[in-house]
């Protein structure tokens, strides 16, 4: 009994700090969230003390199990040392090894001239979850799985296409983040037209590297025309990014994107707690602040989640990185031109600029600091100064959303397959004008089979 009693005062009080914490990590407030975080840590090795401690009291030799136990907590200090060393000289990446484990691994290979790109010929079916559960650490929501497919060239094509009547260039909206194969704008599209649509979208790319795209692979395919979709949330400060990557020598540089994320990012304890955080959302559960709540519409009382794009304000660095960015799309302009290539830009809109008139958000949320970007009218009266074919179907989206649809994911970022049809219908329409799409069709090949 008296061991019992030694047992009871160790993992009572840390059986205390659970339950808080579980209650704590059902409270909808930041204030909440943030102290379950700092607590959830101080409970890992707290736990294991606790766990200790009883052992040891409950031993009938509690001197030696007491040594024992010291030489144990060492050994794991030592190798938890040796392994977070490992990740700090480059030699693993812990980060990488969780996503496989996970089935979320994202077969990236490094590139000497563009940065990065997706490994070639790569085939994946999986449960994924989404960009803003990813970010926050909470578990998939979607129960169907998504089926990935790249081609040899390492973009997101399930048929390799020798010949494209048409080629998509952008990034993870037009890669169909967080859509299957058979959901993407490009694959509709070929679909609704019976041409070859090449899709060479990459996630992370921005206008600079698409530049390089289009002047690449693009090119090759011999296309009638390009459609370059420019995304509002993230290709300025992709263009940046890939700029001061140029400022390194090419031997450097072809390290790639995965020997250039940070210690912090391969860090074992970094990506341990993020397992355990994942496995343990029964019990502490997470969520995401920056949500809102459908008020219209068969959707309404469903939880919409925004990623942080609208928290950015718009600086003399972002009206910066615009000119550069126009000055780059001028450069795409007078290559196709002299190509004989025909060029559409198509306006992506980050999703809280459709969203935001249609949802309620809590008194206390971030979400109500946020502002947009003065960008889809700069980038009409580029289009117009350029004399350049330009689509934004934020209004299209906007109405969508009124008539009860949802063009965007409720849990991820990106366009949902209702986005992608929206698009692909309003691009057959606008590729029916004569003149755009002249000549015979080119081939479109069969699927190929397997990876």
């Amino acid at each position: 009994m008296r061991a019992l009693g030694r047992v009871a005062r160790w993992l009572a009080p840390v059986a205390l700090l659970w339950a808080l914490l579980a209650i704590l990590a059902r409270v909808p407030a930041t204030w909440a969230a943030t102290v379950t975080d700092l607590l959830f840590i101080a409970a890992l090795p707290l736990t294991f003390l606790a766990v200790v401690g009883a052992v040891v009291g409950a031993s009938a030799r509690p001197r030696t199990a007491a040594l024992r136990a010291a030489a144990l907590t060492l050994g794991l200090l030592l190798g938890l040392a040796l392994l977070e060393l490992a990740a700090a000289a480059r030699m693993v990446d812990w980060d990488v090894i969780a996503r496989v484990v996970r089935g979320e691994e994202q077969h990236y290979v490094p590139d000497p001239d563009i940065g990065f790109r997706h490994a070639p010929s790569t085939h994946q079916v999986s449960r994924l979850r989404s960009d803003v559960e990813t970010a926050w650490g909470l578990p998939a929501s979607r129960s169907d799985r998504i089926t990935v497919t790249f081609d040899r060239r390492g973009y997101r094509n399930p048929t390799e296409l020798e010949r494209a009547d048409l080629v998509f260039i952008g990034d993870s909206y037009v890669e169909g983040d967080y859509a299957s194969d058979d959901e993407i704008a490009s694959r509709l599209l070929q679909a609704r037209l019976g041409r070859p649509v090449a899709n060479l979208g990459v996630a992370g790319y921005g206008t600079a590297q698409e530049l390089l795209v289009l002047k690449g692979d693009a090119v090759a395919l011999g296309p009638k025309a390009v459609l370059w979709f420019f995304y509002e949330g993230n290709d300025l400060y992709n263009d940046h990014d890939f700029e001061n990557s140029l400022l390194v020598p090419p031997e450097v540089r072809a390290l790639g994107w995965a020997g250039q994320r940070s210690w912090w990012h391969r860090s074992l304890l970094h990506n341990a707690h993020a397992q355990l955080r994942l496995l343990m959302f029964p019990l502490v559960p997470r969520y995401c602040p920056h949500f809102g709540i459908v008020r219209m519409g068969p959707h309404r009382g469903r939880t919409v989640l925004f990623g942080p794009e609208a928290a950015f304000p718009w600086t003399d660095f972002e009206r910066y990185r615009w000119e550069r960015a126009k000055q780059t799309l001028r450069d795409a302009a007078a290559f196709t031109r002299e190509h004989g290539i025909g060029l559409i830009l198509i306006y992506v809109p980050i999703k809280f600029r459709v969203y935001r008139d249609f949802v309620e958000t809590p008194p206390d949320s971030e979400i109500r600091t946020w502002t947009l970007w003065p960008l889809p009218e700069l980038f009409q009266q580029f289009c117009r100064a350029e004399g350049l074919t330009c689509f934004d179907p934020t209004e299209p989206f906007r109405d969508l959303v009124r008539r009860g649809g949802m063009p965007y994911a409720f849990a991820d970022s990106h366009w949902s397959p209702e986005g992608h049809r929206l698009v692909a219908e309003r691009l057959v329409g606008m590729l029916a004008s004569p003149g755009e799409l002249s000549g015979p069709p080119g081939r479109v090949d069969g699927p190929r089979r397997g990876p």
